[in-house]
């Protein structure tokens, strides 16, 4: 390849913030389609790593003359506010589902066999960086991972913001408020670094920004990106493929409405008001005559008027916050003024208003997750783009020249002031994220010490992914996660655990278990060593989970302890592991696996094929039903 063709690929890969995902994603539809091995889809992969690190470096390179030190610095501190937080980790918070994705990876042969393999392409992407990661140094790989993600997503924001008519000083606002107000209750992007979400969310804005150049006339062959982008996010989070549609809608609206005259346009908006009553009427009466229309398990959250109860505090509101709902009467103030950003930022709740979108989304969620899941909806597009533009419409209308270089950074400064304002307050009704992207949890709130654990197990242990080690919940699904256990073996409801450890309390009771179940240890911490979980604030504040979830402690009764304890009567072996656990294992099971194993044995496993890992002597074909997966998406 010659320098200059290198050079014309690496500015085409990554100039766009997002092409250099496709050659994966080619492969990757293309190994899923014959189900390939999973063994030589990670090679293709770490050797595509390999060609986007040298084209990546080759692209800078290039553009090192035209990079100022402003946007460098800007771009630099941004990295640092998502690295130094770190990869948010604290259990039982979703981010342990996303981890245990990315490992399951490690015991699957073929790409069809992992339980996410049909549309959670990124969890595969993340594994063929991370697969080599022991669990006592992951931790600081998942920081790294969790700010690209991030940092990827901030990259379209920017890039969206210029499309919308804003310039560069105002875009790196726009990055920064998105960051303080973007999510749900008190989570932020953070939460979702870890999964496949930021990658279908960064195609989504990209695939506004392809719109708004196809429609300017600023790029006639960006239609050329859309089946690709389409295809990035369906595979990844199906969900931004209804963003996706929702703001190709917005966009083409208001394309058409402007290409109407003056006369014609005033008639379109009154019959567009007629058809809002009808809509309105005809939802009421569907709603008291017709409630079948709707998904059984919606029915609750829908209102007389047969839309979804968007102002009830749980879900709606607290995913809103005061910065949403400043945002959308901005959106009704400006509607005229900025039709475009207005009507995109309209549109996500006029889906979940109207009475056909609510009966449309009532069954399309209501056949992959539980009434909880629709709020997401609001997400489908960034209020603070239009919060940020209205503010700045509302201090230059305040200055009496606005258009003056000191009344501009007047302007940008009491911006950034009033976002910090919104941002700082994680509690409800403000719901801002500036406390969840900067909080670093207590260690042992985010299960540090189960990283131990893992690390011992991979070294001495050869277990099968088609049984499980009992243990209290916090423990077991945090084991289970770093080893990479598929769904079924773990289908623990970590907001409301199984108290196992804590129900049992006798030997004969734990045997019963263990022959109704396919479980090859028992895990039990050492009374007196476990750590006393501190009160966390997250959960304080968003009320979905008690702290003491995560507490091996609270979690394991005297009588389970006692009960494992026996069964070293009937021939069970007793093994420390550290921290601070013992294994219980039945007999020969032990010896079977090496009963501890020397290190030169853990050596010789560990160059094993099949025991990359650690684990996973036998990998599993077994794909858990819907309704034993996890609902997390």
């Amino acid at each position: 390849m010659s320098a200059d063709v290198a050079r014309a690929l690496a500015e085409w890969l990554f100039a766009s913030g997002y092409r250099f995902f496709l050659p994966y994603l080619a492969l990757y539809l293309g190994a899923w389609l014959v189900d390939a091995p999973v063994e030589g889809l990670k090679r293709a992969f770490v050797a595509l790593h390999a060609c986007n690190l040298a084209l990546l470096i080759l692209f800078v390179w290039g553009r090192r003359r035209a990079i100022r030190t402003r946007e460098a610095l800007f771009w630099a501190a941004l990295v640092l506010v998502f690295l130094v937080p770190g990869a948010y980790l604290e259990y039982p918070s979703d981010v342990w589902e996303h981890l245990r994705r990315i490992y399951h990876w490690l015991h699957v042969d073929v790409v069809d066999d992992h339980d996410t393999a049909r549309w959670k392409f990124a969890y595969f992407w993340g594994y063929s960086l991370l697969f080599w990661v022991p669990p006592l140094e992951r931790r600081s790989f998942l920081d790294l991972y969790s700010a690209l993600w991030q940092t990827l997503v901030a990259i379209q924001i920017y890039a969206l913001s210029r499309r919308l008519g804003f310039d560069a000083t105002w875009s790196k606002l726009q990055v920064i408020a998105f960051v303080l107000l973007f999510g749900e209750g008190p989570f932020g992007i953070r939460y979702l670094a870890l999964s496949s979400t930021p990658l279908a969310y960064a195609a989504f804005l990209r695939t506004l920004v392809c719109w708004i150049d196809l429609l300017d006339g600023r790029n006639r062959r960006a239609w050329r990106e859309l089946p690709a982008l389409f295809a990035l996010a369906l595979v990844n989070h199906r969900q931004e493929g209804i963003f996706i549609l929702m703001g190709t809608a917005a966009l083409l609206l208001v394309a058409w409405l402007q290409s109407l005259t003056p006369a014609t346009r005033r008639l379109a908006a009154r019959a567009a008001g007629i058809l809002l009553v009808l809509c309105l009427a005809g939802g009421a009466l569907a709603r008291e005559y017709v409630p079948e229309l709707y998904h059984p398990a919606y029915l609750w959250q829908i209102s007389w008027l047969g839309g979804f109860r968007i102002w009830q505090r749980w879900y709606f509101l607290d995913t809103y916050g005061v910065h949403g709902v400043v945002s959308l009467l901005f959106a009704l103030a400006l509607l005229r003024r900025d039709p475009r950003l207005a009507l995109l930022t309209l549109m996500p709740t006029l889906v979940l208003l109207l009475p056909p979108t609510t009966a449309l989304l009532s069954h399309l969620f209501g056949r992959v997750g539980g009434p909880p899941v629709v709020h997401r909806m609001l997400l489908g597009f960034p209020t603070s783009l239009m919060l940020v533009q209205g503010l700045r419409e509302l201090w230059s209308k305040m200055l009496r020249d606005p258009s003056a270089p000191a009344a501009r950074r007047r302007t940008l400064i009491c911006t950034g002031v009033v976002l910090t304002a919104f941002a700082a307050s994680p509690f409800y009704p403000w719901a801002g994220r500036l406390y969840f992207q900067l909080h670093r949890p207590d260690p042992d709130l985010c299960l540090r010490f189960v990283d131990e654990t893992a690390e011992w197990f991979m070294r001495h242990r050869s277990l099968r992914p088609s049984c499980r080690i009992l243990s209290d919940a916090a423990s077991q699904f945090g084991l289970h996660a770093q080893l990479g256990w598929p769904a079924s073996m773990i289908a623990i409801d970590r907001l409301r655990p199984p108290r196992e450890a804590w129900n049992i309390r006798t030997r004969a009771a734990l045997l019963a278990l263990v022959r109704e179940q396919p479980i090859c240890g028992i895990l039990v911490g050492i009374r007196g060593r476990l750590p006393r979980v501190a009160p966390s604030p997250i959960s304080t504040i968003s009320r979905a989970w008690d702290h003491r979830f995560a507490s091996p402690d609270w979690l394991t009764s005297d009588g389970f302890r006692s009960a494992a304890e026996g069964l070293t009567r009937l021939g069970w072996t007793r093994t420390p592991v550290p921290p601070w656990y013992l294994l219980y294992e039945p007999p020969g099971a032990a010896g079977e696996t090496g009963g501890g194993g020397s290190r030169s044995s853990t050596c010789t496993q560990r160059r094993s094929p099949r025991a990359r890992g650690g684990l996973g002597s036998g990998r599993t074909r077994a794909r858990p039903s819907r309704s034993q997966a996890s609902t997390v998406e």
